[in-house]
This record gives structure tokens, sequence and C-alpha cells, in this order.
């Protein structure tokens, strides 16, 4: 941090050094200061305070340097001091006339440093931040004897001495400088680097615009193109790389800062990094598992279907054109995986995968442009276990303005599973040449919807919940889509949500584009007396998800949730989560049948006691409660046949 050289008095040359951590400073200007002392006379000093002590044997200086020092006696003495321009000279006369052995007590209210190397007889050193004092005991032959009793108190023995006159204080001579100092921080780092992408060496460091920088970068010891970008507090000098076959390299930045006046000094960087070689496998050599389907029956979803997979997958970690393809056959199974190398490798596929079932069909399974690494993406596809009572369904694309054929049109053919209250992708086909889509279907009592989607996934179209009936067992369709529209939406996520009145669970399936990802805030609220209460709640990320949550408990409305990405609703619905009841299984006119047959037999009650009437209007009310057909109607009706009874009873009794 500094370093520079002292001339001292006598002669002899001194280098200091002083180390500062400055890690923890931000980056900016400083001003840094050194001060330094020859830890002897200064020129000239000012008066101090002089006292002598009451006991004769001691001396009090009060210094303009801010110290108080003591310089006693174990004698009686006759002390004195005197002014010279630079110093206080302290006289000694021993009562006692004789020569003998003298012991002298030197005392500071701040820590005396011995300089035992001084070439003054016992030289003595008082700071007091940036300037301090000086005490020796020059003026006599002998070499006195020194010995510390504490930071604040030493004391000095001369052998023999009788009388003596010591050059004994003053004040530092110290020497102050200041210099601004720049304090500048650096970031460094090389891009991922895989076999047959480009990558960029970087580094980025603040800088003061009266500096001049430059940087040059070696890799592998060959000089290499550096790219500099300039921003009001920094500079960014940058390497690109491309082609770089697969090993360890080193590489060495070498940074030269000039200064304004003209001082150069220059830093450097070594490092390596490494060209990695990147591949999927049926995780034979990779073990990673970053793609997981699971293959189910399509009429039970509930029961794992066994066949066979071929899958093609065309990957790449940087830019497509440096991709590389995995195509692969599974056996039978009710699952497929592919697994990836390096572990912590991040990727871009397009997938297209064929399921087989022996005895039934082939469907296709596909992902455009998909996001992939070690955290495995799970996929749930469909097929079923025979041919039986299928139907075949083929829909050909048309772009509706010209009526040409629509071809790479990503299709997802969706099946609604009453029972659960879910849509689920059951089916997916892409358009060729001819825009010709092609699906297995069951007719007439299977609710179905597609979405269509473009090659870069953008939804063209989703149609409504429909049924199919075929001539022949072939559906014939032809689809008219328009071009996509910024106005519409890739991100859709549709969510179906549903109560088990059995287990007391709502359900929340949702679902978007295979291919993308989405952020799904899900809640379930209950309102009460005292405010809203949250049953429950939950973040799911992926591209679909399931969301439960158990109302046992909890009877009346619940309020579901399900926002999407923080912008957009897939659902906002009221549940009813009330216990079912017999009303519930009942039509409308039987409800009414059985609100008159309680109406009549309050009438019927109220013939033979008014009393009885009321009593029956209130059984009545309990009853319809129970049935779960209390509506205005019933009570009133009631309530007019209590009214008819009574007025009865009372005629009859009259």
């Amino acid at each position: 941090m500094y370093s520079d050289q002292n001339s001292s008095l006598n002669g002899t040359s001194e280098l200091m050094v002083r180390d500062l951590n400055v890690s923890s400073w931000l980056a900016g200007w400083f001003d840094v200061s050194v001060w330094v002392s020859d830890s002897h006379t200064a020129k000239e000093i000012k008066p101090y305070v002089v006292t002598v002590k009451k006991d004769k044997k001691g001396m009090e200086f009060k210094t303009k340097e801010g110290n108080l020092i003591t310089l006693e006696t174990e004698e009686d003495a006759t002390l004195s001091a005197k002014k010279k321009k630079d110093r206080y000279e302290w006289d000694v006369d021993f009562l006692d006339g004789k020569s003998s052995s003298r012991t002298f007590h030197l005392w500071s209210d701040r820590p005396i440093v011995y300089r035992e190397d001084s070439p003054y007889k016992a030289h003595f050193v008082v700071m007091n931040g940036q300037q301090g004092n000086w005490v020796d005991f020059e003026g006599v032959a002998e070499v006195p004897t020194i010995k510390k009793l504490s930071d604040y108190h030493y004391t000095i023995n001369f052998k023999k001495l009788k009388t003596a006159k010591f050059k004994s204080i003053g004040g530092l001579n110290t020497y102050t400088r200041t210099w601004s100092w720049y304090r500048g921080t650096d970031v460094y780092d090389a891009e991922r680097a895989t076999e047959g992408d480009s990558f960029d060496i970087w580094f980025n460091l603040t800088y003061d615009p009266s500096f001049t920088i430059d940087a040059s970068l070696l890799w592998n010891g060959t000089a290499q193109n550096v790219t500099q970008q300039n921003g009001s507090n920094w500079r960014y000098f940058s390497a690109t790389f491309t082609n770089q076959s697969l090993g360890t390299y080193w590489y060495y930045w070498t940074i030269n800062v000039t200064q304004d006046d003209g001082n150069v000094s220059q830093f450097t960087i070594n490092e390596t990094h490494a060209v990695e070689d990147w591949y999927i496998d049926a995780c034979g050599g990779a073990t990673v598992t970053t793609m997981r389907w699971r293959q189910y029956n399509e009429n039970t979803p509930a029961s794992a279907l066994n066949g066979t997979a071929q899958v093609l997958i065309e990957y790449w970690p940087v830019s497509k054109n440096n991709s590389k393809i995995f195509n692969h056959t599974y056996g039978s199974a009710n699952f497929f995986e592919v697994c990836l190398s390096p572990a912590n490798l991040n990727f871009s596929a397009d997938v297209y995968l064929q399921n087989t079932v022996a005895g039934a069909f082939t469907h296709r399974f596909y992902v455009q442009n998909g996001s992939f690494n070690n955290v495995t993406t799970n996929y749930t596809i469909f097929n079923f276990n025979n041919q039986t009572g299928l139907s075949d369904m083929k829909i050909t694309t048309r772009l509706e303005d010209d009526y040409s054929y629509l071809e790479n049109v990503l299709v997802y053919l969706q099946r609604q599973y009453i029972g659960e209250g879910v849509w689920r992708t059951v089916q997916m086909d892409r358009s060729g040449d001819y825009g010709l889509l092609f699906f297995n279907i069951l007719e007439q009592n299977t609710d179905y919807r597609l979405i269509y989607y473009d090659v870069v996934n953008n939804l063209l179209h989703q149609t409504t919940s429909m049924k199919f009936v075929c001539g022949s067992g072939v559906c014939d369709l032809t689809q008219l889509l328009g071009d996509y529209e910024v106005t519409t939406t890739s991100d859709q996520v549709t969510a179906v949500v549903s109560f088990d009145n059995a287990t007391r669970v709502i359900t929340v399936d949702w679902s978007g584009p295979p291919a993308e990802s989405h952020t799904v805030e899900l809640a379930a609220i209950k309102e009460t007396v005292t405010g809203p209460l949250t049953l429950c709640s939950g973040i799911q990320v992926g591209a679909s998800g399931t969301f439960s949550c158990n109302a046992s408990g909890v009877s009346g409305q619940v309020f579901v949730t399900a926002d999407v990405d923080g912008t957009d609703s897939a659902a906002a619905e009221w549940v009813d989560t009330r216990t079912t009841q017999l009303g519930d299984n009942l039509s409308r006119a039987e409800s009414s049948l059985w609100s008159f047959g309680i109406g009549s037999t309050i009438v019927m009650i109220g013939v033979f006691s008014p009393v009885g009437a009321l009593i029956a209007l209130v059984i009545g009310l309990i009853i319809i409660f129970f049935l779960g057909i209390l509506t205005p109607l019933s009570m009133t009706a009631l309530i007019l046949a209590a009214v008819v009874g009574i007025a009865i009873s009372l005629k009859v009794k009259t």
C-alpha cells in the first residue's frame, strides 16, 4: 500500500512498508494519508507547562503535543528545566552530593515506546495521534539500564551519578503525506463451453476516466482478439471462441492501467476452462434423468399400460445449428426415460415419440423447442389396450383465407373424464403436407375438445366440448384456421375444478402446452364472519399439475383460484362443499310433490287442533331442510298450509 524512505538525522535510511486490507472497500476514490516521525526532535517547539512536584523529586511536563509526561528521582534533588528552541533540558543536583547509583522514573498518561535501537541513551517516544514527544537521557557518559514496569512506566538506572544535565524532552518531527487512491473492482468468468458451440471469456472492471486501460488475452498460449465495451465507470473485455475441441485449456488475462501521471500498474489472471462433451441417451452412460414418459390406459387412466416406444430427439445446448440427434427404440414397458450428461447441462429439444401397444394403436407425442435440465420433466401418455369400439377420426387443417393445406399444426386431443371432473390430453398429432391429422376416438358418449398450435407454440384455436358420430367407423372433418394473432396467447392454461363429497377433497387439474412452463398459484378460500380463511394454497411450476385441498370440516361455498404467471387466471369459481342431501337427487317435480304432501298433512292436522297445525309446521320445515328442498316456495307453501289448517280448525270448533 505504501512504501517510502526516511533519512534520519544521523544519515541512516529506513524503508517503511505498511499494508492495508482493502477487500471490503467499495469501488471509487479514497484519500489515503500516511504520517511518519523520525522519533526525535522537531526544529522548534512551543512552551510546555512545567511543574515541580511538592516532594521535590519529580517534574511534570504538560506538552503542546497533548501528553502529560513525568520525570522523577528516588532521592532528594534540586530539579529545574530550561526551554531551548527545540527541547527542554532537565538539570538534576542531588542533595547528598555523592556519586552513587541513581534511579529515575518515566511516567506518561499514554503508552511509552522504548527505542532500544536508537543511538540516543534511554530514548523513548510517547505518541498522541499524529504527533507526540520524545524523551531521552543524553548528557552523561554512562549508558543506563532500562526496565519496563508497564506500558506507562519505565525505570532508568545509572550506576554512578552525582549531577546531570539531560537533553530531556521535545516534540517529534512528523511528516504527513496524502494520496488520492482509486479502488477498482473486477469480475471475470467464462461462459459454459460445449463442443461445437461458441462461448465468451470476459473480464469486467470498474475504472475512472482519468485512467487508460487495455487488456490482452492468451488462450492456451495463443493471443486472442479482445473486444472492449465502455460504460460510465466500467470496462468490459471479451473474446469469442468457436469450434473448440474437447479438453481443458488455460487462459491468461493481462490488464494494464495507466494513470494520468503516466504511472503504469499491471495485474494478471490465470485460469483454466473446460470444453465439455454433451449428450443424452436411454440412461446408459448418462445417469441423470431429464425426461420420463409414463403410459396409461386411456379408458382407465389409473391403470399403467405396457407398450413399446420409439423416440427421435433433436437437441442443442446453445444454438440449433449445433444440434445432435438421439433416436432409440424401447422394449415393452409402461415408462420410458432419457438421461443427460453432464449432469448440470441445460439444453433445448424437439421431441417426437411413437408409443405402440400390441393389438391396439400407435399414438404420437410431440414437444416443440422445449427446455430441459437435470430436473426430470414428467409426461403422461395414453393408449388403448385393444381396438374394440373405437373409430378413426381424420381432420384436414386448411387456411381459412384461401383454403390451402396447413402443415406443421400441432393438435392436442383432450378427453373429458366426467367422474373426475378433468380434461386430459390423451393423443397428439402434427399435420403433414396435406394438413392431415389422425386420432382414435369413442363415438357418441365421449366428450372431446381439440387445441391447435403452430410450430412455435402459438395457440391457433380451441374447440368447445364436442362428441362425434361417424359413418362406417370413420369421422372425416375439415378445420379452418386463421393465422396466429398477437392478441392470442400461447400461454393458455386450462384448469378444471372438482369436489368429491365422499372424500371432501377439492381438486384442480390444470394443463398448458407441454413445451411451455408456467408458474401457477393456487388457493382455496372460505369466507367467514371474521374474514377470508385460506384452507389451502400452493405454487406449482411446469406444464401441468394437480392441486388437492382437504375441505373436511368445512361446509358452504369455497372460492378456488388458479393464477397463471402472476397475470392471468385459469380458474376463479365457487365450489359448494355442503354435504349431499336427499333433495340433491330429487327432480323439481319430486320436490314439489314432497312439499305438497307435507303441506296437505299440516292442513289435515289443523282440522283437529290449531296447536297440532303449528307443531306440524315446525316438523315440516325440519323435514324439507334435511331433504335439501328448503326453497322460498316450500316455506311459503308450508306456512300457508298451517294458516289454512288453523282456520279450518277454528271453523270446525265454532
